[in-house]
């Protein structure tokens, strides 16, 4: 099993505080998020890690890990960084994951042990960790759903109250080279540069009308954070 950071963009709305380095090197909670996130992949036993670079390149030459570098990375999206490691994922089961994201290893547990081609990480006590972080939860939470089978039904909708909502993407997800045949076929059969611009979401939101039963997901009550604004790095 391998796994694969995602973390080529900047993280402009951090403003100053990404000016000299990309985000996923800030320090959170004591090490940077990459550092975190690299001691989780070693924790859960996955040795083989990738981190897809793009902004700032030149500051992942100390980590021992093998880069990937998206040169698009400006006019791209975090799908097509992810789609820069397409060689891994066609022939590997793959643990993805944001770099601007903290949590423990027991995330990389439960999904190194789930069943399913694609399979998508869910929070749990998603909740509580929007009410801590804003005072209007609902400006920013969008909708995710999943059918008795815990199939992904829907995602990334604006919502307009809490009904419309089972959990919360973590940035945390995983393929089987079965799981991204399946990818790479909904691609080849469109305009692929389109979905180029858009980020993993606005990816599955599109793949899961046309592709029922494909997608499936697995909740997990865990302390995670996402760092999206200056004031997230305080939670």
């Amino acid at each position: 099993m391998i796994g694969i950071i995602l973390a080529a963009g900047r993280g402009s709305r951090m403003k100053n505080l990404t000016k000299n380095v990309p985000k996923t090197l800030l320090e959170y909670k004591g090490s940077s998020l990459l550092s975190n996130i690299i001691k989780n992949f070693k924790k859960a036993g996955i040795k083989k890690i990738y981190i897809v670079t793009g902004y700032q390149n030149q500051k992942f030459r100390k980590y021992k890990i093998k880069k990937i570098f998206n040169h698009k990375w400006k006019s791209s999206s975090i799908f097509f960084s992810l789609y820069k490691a397409k060689k891994l994922l066609k022939h590997n089961t793959c643990i993805v994951s944001y770099g601007d994201i903290f949590y423990k290893y027991s995330a990389l547990k439960k999904l190194k042990s789930s069943k399913g081609s694609i399979v998508l990480l869910s929070l749990k006590n998603w909740k509580s960790k929007w009410k801590t972080r804003f005072k209007r939860p609902l400006s920013d939470l969008e909708s995710f759903t999943y059918d008795n089978k815990k199939y992904l039904i829907k995602i990334g909708d604006k919502v307009k109250n809490y009904n419309q909502i089972k959990g919360q993407f973590t940035g945390l997800f995983k393929f089987n080279p079965n799981g991204w045949a399946k990818v790479e076929r909904f691609l080849d059969a469109r305009n692929k540069k389109t979905f180029f611009k858009k980020d993993i979401t606005g990816f599955l939101k599109q793949f899961i009308k046309e592709k029922n039963n494909l997608v499936s997901v697995v909740n997990i009550k865990l302390d995670w954070n996402e760092i999206d604004h200056p004031k997230d790095l305080n939670f």
